[in-house]
């Protein structure tokens, strides 16, 4: 078999175009000697066949025994570690047969593929460190990279390891791809966890129900033996009922609970499979399956309130106008969004932000700003600013700022921050010490550039970190700030002194120390001390941290100091802490001072509210761009928002400045004002139910999660061309933006990958252009993992990858670099090098041409094609002169070795033109040289 072959043949025809090459040259009327035609004959036809070839993609297919391979490597949730420990070992006996020139790598994949090691020679394999996504298998992926590494000058084989279980993909197909290219799929089966399983496969319930409405929720378990289980069912997390169950391990059976929608609202469904005998339950992690079903009623509106008892007012007026109101403290504000979504409203009357999580605050602007619901924020002493929400996610989804910019209206403040920097309190992010960093931040970025801040740490001394000055230099401090560590034992003391000494000797007109410890401190005059300074109008507030701290020490240290005591169990706590002291130290956050509020921009929320009478506080607040300032606090150095509201995201938010409650607004409760502005702003917060002209599906199909929107008009007919918006949101509250693209008439359809179990929430909005046509919440439970649903299918698989694969199931690792029985033939493209020597030929070829190589040595002249008569008598003189020097030299060629006579000089008639200007030349010559 000859090794040579052409990549593109098609171009081979072109040879035709020898045939008028030659015509041309045959009959060409140009007088050249023989042997040069045939010489340039020759090289047009050499350099015609080298460009032809170079076209054709010539190509020397050289035969290659050196191998390259690839391990893909399963790391899905469904491979057991036993499994994972022989799929390694069988890798590393694998590598002790690898080739000297042979190469080997590594891709290990899940969800996902990652490249645990580049082919490449003598490989010590110590066991996987990549880590990708176990949630899913997905055996194309890593078919797909492995073959992307392998290189092109060896003879490439991918060996699979894996259970065969895929949940996405298809990796048979993948196989018989790849099969195509010169490559073989070989594959080695590693087991999943063995032994028999019983699973719950389903739980089937209605999506929507109307209030009152029976329905059924079926439940479908499964087993591969005969088993006895117990059936428990959930509903929204509180027990609803047991069911025995008996499994032939032939057929799943379908498990019925007959329901009733009480009130409306959300009920999410959890069902669990107790098996009676553990060891036929391989895998517990497949005994949950969860769904929701929404029950269309009254909307719901949760109050969370600071004071138990305080918010009774409000919730009497909800509930009059039809509403369904549940009240709760702090702890019970749910932290997730499914926890969240049953409700259409929240309202925080009065809570400070330390008594929230992050997780909590987090879920709730993603409750706005994702899943299109209202939140309604409440003043009070502990609300806003000074609660401790400024640069937190509840202050990004409300309509008015914590702070406020224009700062020349509050007396000068200064500031010292004294923080325990003893070992307890640790050094790295998150830390105690941490956390004070970032609040030291925090305030740093609260004051203005006219306040003053300083901080000092201690331990069993005291050191300033940021000396205390104006804060016109703000970088310059945040970078002192920065620099805080950890260091020993704990003396507060000389912290204590130091700080008061410097408030003394300031300018500032209000003079603040928040002191930051466990309390854990060495003897000292403290009540004294602290006293003396607060008789001097000098305020300390003490942060006692952690369950161990000495908070009697603390507390009477805020006591003495006439500020406040904060015990912090939380640490994530501190920087809220120090927020709201902050904004109290200034005395100008807090306003309990009576006022008559104004009407602003014309608002819903206010249409039809009479005039409102006096109020007794507010917290100052600035509103943000974009909102709607319906009633303002009004003040000489420009009015503060009282009442504001906007659109965050798909939801809305509204900010209410002032109390609901006896304290500040003791002269208005229960008053028709009363009534209709709460309820006309709770019913603004809440939207509009949720739009008939859309249906919303959400569905987890092969790994990924399906987002189906119908939009109908009022006559039901299709809404197409509409602009659509999806936020999905994650288990870990993670959110993704999603665009719905039409795919039917009236449907709008998206579709992302699930790699979390848990709820996913989806919020979607359908425009037309500005215009709000509709929004919709649905949800999709995953209760666990698809790797832990029983197949049984992964044995066939592999079969099937190695099958159409080429590379069949390998038992002995010594056969992964066991040489190929056909060598493998790599072409080699010979275009470059065609190509270069058509440029030669091509220089060859115009040499010839234009070139007499035939002469005798030293003979060799330029040819002329023959000229046409010349038309005066010099002309003719020269011609004749030329040729006959020409015939001299062709007769002194043909002799041998004898000298060539001198030629002679023509001659030329003196009566001729040509005589007469020869003897002008003369005589002119002979006048210079005269001259």
């Amino acid at each position: 078999m000859i090794p040579m072959g052409f990549e593109r043949p098609e171009f081979l025809w072109l040879l035709l175009l020898w045939l008028p090459l030659a015509a041309l040259g045959w009959f060409s009327k140009r007088k050249i000697n023989p042997r040069r035609r045939a010489l340039a004959m020759g090289l047009r036809t050499a350099l015609l066949l080298t460009i032809v070839l170079a076209l054709s993609e010539l190509t020397w297919k050289r035969p290659v025994d050196d191998l390259a391979v690839v391990f893909v490597m399963d790391r899905s949730a469904s491979v057991s570690p036993s499994a994972i420990q022989n799929a390694d070992n069988f890798v590393t006996e694998a590598l002790k047969s690898q080739g000297d020139n042979d190469l080997a790598g590594m891709v290990v994949f899940g969800a996902d593929a990652l490249v645990e090691a580049e082919p490449q020679a003598e490989w010590r394999f110590h066991g996987s460190d990549s880590t990708p996504n176990r949630h899913q298998t997905d055996l194309s992926s890593g078919l797909r990279l492995g073959t992307a590494l392998l290189p092109a000058d060896r003879t490439r084989r991918i060996v699979l390891l894996s259970d065969g279980e895929q949940t996405r993909g298809d990796a048979a197909a993948q196989a018989l791809q790849l099969s195509g290219e010169d490559l073989r799929v070989s594959v080695v089966t590693v087991g999943r966890e063995e032994g028999p399983e019983v699973w719950l496969a389903d739980l089937v319930a209605p999506a929507r129900v109307d209030e009152g409405a029976a329905y059924e929720v079926r439940v479908v378990a499964d087993a591969e033996l005969p088993a006895d289980a117990t059936l428990r069912l959930y509903r929204n997390d509180t027990y609803f009922g047991a069911m025995p169950v008996s499994l032939d391990g032939k057929r799943a059976k379908v498990l019925v609970f007959k329901q009733e929608a009480e009130a409306g609202g959300l009920y999410r469904y959890r069902a669990v499979l107790e098996v009676d005998d553990p060891s036929l339950d391989t895998l517990p992690q497949n005994n949950q399956v969860v769904s929701t079903v929404q029950v269309n009623g009254r909307p719901r509106v949760l109050i969370a309130e600071g004071d138990a008892g305080q918010a009774r007012n409000l919730a009497a007026v909800l509930e009059r106008d039809g509403l369904a109101v549940d009240i709760v403290g702090p702890d019970a504000i749910p932290a997730g969004l499914a926890d969240l979504r049953p409700y259409s409203a929240v309202v925080l009357s009065d809570i400070p932000a330390y008594n929230l999580t992050n997780r909590q605050m987090e879920a709730l602007r993603s409750y706005v700003r994702d899943l299109g619901r209202g939140l309604v924020m409440i003043g009070g002493d502990r609300s806003f600013g000074v609660g401790g929400y400024f640069h937190t996610p509840v202050e990004e989804a409300l309509p008015v700022r914590m702070d406020i910019e224009d700062k020349t209206r509050f007396p000068k403040l200064g500031m010292v921050l004294a923080i325990d920097k003893s070992c307890s309190m640790g050094g790295g992010a998150g830390s105690k010490l941490g956390l004070a960093r970032e609040a030291s931040i925090r305030t740093a970025e609260l004051l203005s550039d006219r306040d003053m801040l300083g901080v000092i740490g201690f331990d069993g001394a005291a050191s300033w970190v940021a000396p205390l000055r104006e804060l016109t230099q703000r970088q310059a401090i945040l970078d002192d700030i920065a620099g805080l560590r950890p260091g020993g034992g704990t003396d507060i003391y000389p912290a204590l002194v130091e700080a008061i000494d410097a408030l003394d000797s300031s300018d500032a007109a209000l003079k603040h120390i928040i002191l930051i410890s466990d309390g854990m401190t060495s003897a000292g005059a403290y009540e004294t001390l602290l006293r003396d300074a607060h008789s001097r109008d000098l305020t300390l507030t003490s942060v006692g941290i952690g369950a161990d701290a000495d908070s009697q020490t603390m507390k009477d240290f805020a006591t003495w100091g006439g500020g406040n005591f904060y015990l912090v169990i939380d640490a994530n706590a501190i920087p809220a802490i120090f927020t709201r002291e902050t904004l109290l130290a200034s005395r100008s956050f807090l306003v309990e001072e009576t006022f008559t509020p104004a009407f602003a921009t014309p608002s819903e929320l206010t249409r039809g509210v009479a005039a409102l009478p006096p109020l007794h506080g507010y917290i100052a607040t600035e509103a943000k761009q974009r909102s709607t300032v319906a009633m303002t606090v009004p003040d000489e150095a420009g009015d503060l928002p009282l009442l504001a509201h906007w659109r965050h995201g798909l939801g809305r938010s509204v900010a209410f400045t002032s109390d609901a409650k006896g304290r500040w607004g003791r002269d208005w409760v229960g008053s028709p004002s009363y009534t209709a502005l709460w309820t006309q702003t709770i019913r603004w917060a809440v939207g509009d139910p949720e739009a008939p002209n859309i249906a919303i599906d959400t569905d987890i199909v092969d790994g990924d999660l399906v987002i189906t929107a119908d939009a109908f008009d009022a006559m039901g007919g299709f809404q197409n061309f509409l602009d659509g918006e999806a936020r999905v949101v994650s288990p870990n509250l993670e959110v993704q933006n999603v665009v719905l693209e039409q795919v039917a008439p009236g449907r709008y359809q998206a579709r992302i990958p699930v790699d979390q179990d848990g709820s996913w929430l989806v919020g979607i909005a359908l425009r037309d252009g500005e215009q709000v046509i509709g929004q919709a919440v649905s949800e999709a439970v995953q209760p666990y993992s698809p790797e832990y649903r029983a197949k049984g299918a992964g044995g066939a698989i592999m079969d099937e990858i190695g099958r159409v694969g080429g590379g069949g199931t390998l038992t002995n690792p010594d056969d992964v670099f066991r040489r190929p029985d056909v060598v493998r033939t790599v072409p080699r493209p010979l275009w470059p090098l065609l190509v270069a020597l058509a440029g030669l030929l091509l220089l060859i070829d115009v040499a010839v041409r234009r070139l007499d190589l035939f002469r005798g040595r030293g003979q060799m002249i330029v040819s002329q094609p023959a000229a046409a008569a010349p038309r005066t008598p010099f002309q003719a003189a020269v011609k004749r002169q030329k040729a006959a020097k020409a015939k001299t030299e062709a007769v002194e060629v043909e002799e041998d070795d004898a000298a060539p006579p001198p030629p002679a000089a023509p001659t030329v008639d003196a009566d001729s033109y040509a005589g007469r200007l020869l003897a002008a030349r003369s005589k002119a010559r002979h006048n210079r040289k005269d001259s």
